[in-house]
């Protein structure tokens, strides 16, 4: 072989190794980018495993009783959805906007909403475990089998109407990771929890004596009245109490002579928009303006009586006939509530104050600010004590 032979040889060899080394290096490459896409891939799904997994550990203790994530949301949303409807359309002058963090708006001073709605969360979960406990203790029993085949019922009827697979709903209800079979033994406890609640409340129901005789010293809580009254205000450029009150005073001399409420009082100041009368009815007083409220609820008012209210303050006065007191119809079911949920409120008290809540993850943000709060009032009190 001459020396040329061999030099292409050697060239030959050289361009082989360098395209096995290129195809070497070309599925290393290749092997790097299936293991870093793989462990991008494996990130995005173990991401949510931990979470769900997570959210099955202990979120907080409640006394003796651990309450994960999961349990925790269902007692949080059901609390906040509760507050909502309750409020509805007042929660805008609350200074809650829904569609915004809560942990974003300020309750008060020191709280945030999302504070507010853990403080009450919380204690809606003390109260579950208290009431629970406490039945578990006396050998409470109930149906649990058709109570919670119930709310199954309900849950499923919820998800129909709102157009929602039942899976769907429980997440949108009550928290991202909630199920039917997660939240089962949390709903059969507090459904064993309200019922022992109903049965404490029914077995300290008053007697009809005891209501009565609570009525006869609260009528003013249950009564309610009927009657006439307009505002009367100076309509001028610079309002002037005493145009005010001298038209309150004709309307007032000429109804007490036995006028007409309605046609004189409107004569002065027509009716609002939409009215044809200054005629309440059937009103509690806690409904009532609270300028005359006590006019009306004096024992001694009788129908026809009238009476001229002045709000010197605020440039007004008011005319008022009474017409009408009477017993609202439910005032006996209204006290029995009152009195019996008095009393087991006594009963369980020392009880719920065993339910220290204990928190384990560090989210109850409520809970030092309640200990500041606390230690502010305990140090003014020294202080004014050493004063």
């Amino acid at each position: 072989m001459t020396n040329y032979d061999r030099k292409m040889e050697a060239r030959k060899a050289a361009a082989q190794k360098a395209k096995k080394d290129k195809n070497v290096a070309l599925i290393i490459a290749i092997v790097a980018v299936v293991i870093i896409i793989g462990a991008v891939v494996w990130a995005k799904v173990a991401a949510p495993i931990r979470e769900k997994a997570a959210a099955k550990e202990t979120y907080c203790k409640i006394g003796s009783h651990e309450v994960s994530k999961v349990e925790y949301d269902y007692f949080y949303y059901t609390t906040v959805n509760e507050y909502i409807n309750m409020y509805g359309s007042f929660l805008q002058y609350m200074g809650l906007d829904t569609t915004q963090d809560f942990d974003d708006q300020m309750y008060d001073e020191n709280k945030t909403w999302k504070d507010a709605f853990d403080d009450m969360t919380t204690g809606r979960i003390q109260a579950v475990f208290a009431y629970y406990d406490d039945a578990v203790k006396n050998g409470f029993t109930f149906d649990e089998a058709t109570a919670y085949e119930s709310y199954k019922n309900g849950i499923e009827d919820a998800a129909k109407t709102a157009n929602y697979s039942v899976a769907d709903y429980y997440k949108g209800m009550f928290g991202k990771y909630a199920t039917e079979e997660g939240l089962e033994n949390i709903v059969k406890t507090t459904l064993m929890a309200d019922a022992y609640m109903d049965k404490l409340t029914e077995d300290n129901a008053p007697s009809t004596e005891k209501i009565e005789s609570y009525y006869a010293e609260h009528k003013d809580d249950y009564d309610k009245v009927s009657f006439y009254a307009v505002t009367v205000e100076d309509e001028g450029d610079e309002p002037s109490f005493a145009n005010a009150k001298e038209k309150a005073e004709g309307i007032n001399a000429i109804v007490s002579e036995g006028g007409d409420f309605d046609t004189t009082a409107s004569a002065v100041v027509p009716f609002p928009e939409g009215t044809s009368s200054y005629l309440s009815t059937d009103l509690a007083k806690s409904y009532i303006n609270s300028k005359y409220s006590d006019w009306l609820f004096d024992a001694a008012r009788v129908k026809g009586d009238v009476t001229l209210v002045e709000d010197e303050e605020n440039n007004r006065c008011y005319v008022v006939q009474f017409e009408e007191r009477k017993q609202s119809d439910d005032y006996a079911d209204s006290i029995k509530s009152k009195l019996s949920s008095e009393a087991v409120s006594e009963y369980m008290k020392p009880i719920f104050d065993q339910y220290e809540i204990t928190d384990v993850k560090g989210d109850l943000k409520f809970l030092l600010i309640d200990e500041d709060e606390e230690s502010e009032e305990a140090t003014d009190a020294e202080e004014s004590d050493e004063e």
